[in-house]
């Protein structure tokens, strides 16, 4: 009687963590703000397309990478890239058009908008997309999404897959569903702008990202330290967040760490997140940096714009136009769509890891701007730190 008593807890048990493992919502890594327009340009205070290309070394430079006088957009791009969310905007598509339009792009996006299944339907892979159009929601995640994507990768065809929820097992699914477009695609990039802190359970889902020819990126967090998931996955590229600090002409002073804010209520979003994961062991990738890491897995790896202080200019029905807005779901589709038009066409994310840590130390300031000041909770630093990575990008070399 006692061993089936014990059996029955047992059982008990694991049928309450599987339950808790589903009811896990993600966070969508982004905050908004509307602010004045600019007489100037028509637009609210915040970083363009072509602002962006500058500071990175993707385009011709321009002087000081002033804010309104850089005007040349990035014009790369191939095979897919697929941002995977929760829920639906009917708007996403005429809001990426309408992007597009205003920055000066050539080409009309190659956008397609699929919805994934729900994960109880077991669906995995292709039987996975095609499902029901989900109820509304995440609007202005999805519109920073495929328009960062887009603005760094233009030509690039871009998915948009939505998960039926913002649980993780749905969105999971919708990552699988993903997987199968852009390996149709001939490959690409699958990035995830959302995250939880992180579960034991995790290891048993890095199999969503382990897939030929498709490297996974995801915002690392928007909530300091510690690390969280998928991020810390060591089959998933961890974006960190960043700030650009210009001056009262739009002349680019110098790129700090998205640091936390320490009048941010407990909970609240208050500057990337970052740190060594609690469950996942050190990649070999990161054994060049093991010095930091110890025997887990670090995150960030690399980093690009987040803070909502400096921002991204994008354009949301839902909210009224053109909003700023920020958040390492600004980083990790901007850095996707950059690894992207690099045209490097990695197997795997490891394959990309191990190629971006491969520069690592001797010719690492010839493709990664290091961040040497701010602190998430971890100070930036000379090199690899828990604040964002090795930096952010300098030119397409080494991506």
């Amino acid at each position: 009687m006692r061993s089936r008593n014990v059996l029955l807890l047992l059982l008990l048990l694991a049928s309450t963590s599987s339950i808790a493992h589903k009811k896990r919502f993600a966070t969508s890594d982004f905050t908004i703000r509307k602010s004045a327009i600019n007489s100037f340009t028509g637009l609210p205070y915040g970083e363009t397309p072509a602002s962006l290309a500058c500071v990175y070394g993707l385009t011709t430079p321009v002087a000081n990478c002033n804010l309104y006088n850089a005007s040349e957009v990035p014009s790369g791009g191939w095979g897919a890239i697929a941002l995977v969310d929760g829920y639906y905007n009917p708007y996403a598509q005429s809001d990426l058009q309408t992007y597009a339009t205003k920055f000066n792009y050539p080409n009309t996006p190659d956008f397609h908008q699929v919805f994934a299944y729900a994960s109880s339907t077991g669906r995995k892979g292709s039987d996975a997309c095609n499902g029901p159009q989900p109820l509304q929601g995440w609007w202005d995640e999805q519109v920073i999404d495929i328009e960062m994507a887009f603005s760094m990768a233009p030509k690039a065809k871009i998915y948009l897959v939505e998960a039926q929820s913002g649980e993780t097992p749905d969105l999971l699914t919708a990552v699988s569903c993903a997987t199968s477009l852009v390996q149709g695609a001939g490959g690409g990039i699958i990035s995830m702008s959302w995250s939880v802190p992180e579960y034991r359970e995790e290891t048993n889902d890095d199999v969503y990202f382990q897939n030929d020819k498709v490297v996974y990126i995801g915002s690392a967090g928007d909530y300091s330290k510690p690390a969280r998931y998928p991020s810390a996955s060591p089959h998933v590229i961890s974006a960190g967040g960043t700030t650009i600090v210009r001056d009262a002409a739009g002349n680019f002073i110098q790129e700090t760490a998205w640091s936390t804010d320490p009048n941010t209520p407990p909970g609240g979003k208050s500057g990337g997140s970052g740190g060594p994961s609690l469950y996942e062991s050190r990649p070999a990738y990161q054994n060049i940096v093991q010095r930091i890491v110890g025997n887990k897995r670090g995150t960030p790896d690399i980093a690009a714009i987040a803070n909502l202080s400096s921002g991204v200019v994008v354009y949301s029905t839902y909210s009224g136009g053109w909003i700023t807005t920020g958040g390492t779901s600004a980083a990790s589709p901007i850095l996707a769509g950059i690894i992207n038009s690099a045209n490097h066409r990695a197997k795997s994310t490891q394959d990309e890891l191990t190629y971006i840590y491969s520069f690592y130390p001797k010719a690492y300031h010839s493709f990664w701007n290091d961040i040497v000041v701010g602190n998430n909770g971890y100070s930036a630093m000379q090199g690899y730190d828990f604040a964002t990575g090795l930096g952010s990008p300098h030119t397409y070399g080494g991506k």
